[in-house]
């Protein structure tokens, strides 16, 4: 709980990723901003 912001890299498979899943639920009840990348962008 000491974060401001989460960052999801999307890579193959992240949407059904269940940690992934269970941080962007967390991320949401806490209020913080989730942002999405691209992997293509690195």
């Amino acid at each position: 709980e000491c974060c401001y912001k989460l960052y999801v890299l999307k890579l193959d498979g992240w949407e059904e990723s269940v940690g992934v899943q269970a941080e962007i639920k967390m991320a949401k009840e806490l209020d913080l901003e989730i942002e999405y990348l691209n992997y293509e962008n690195f």
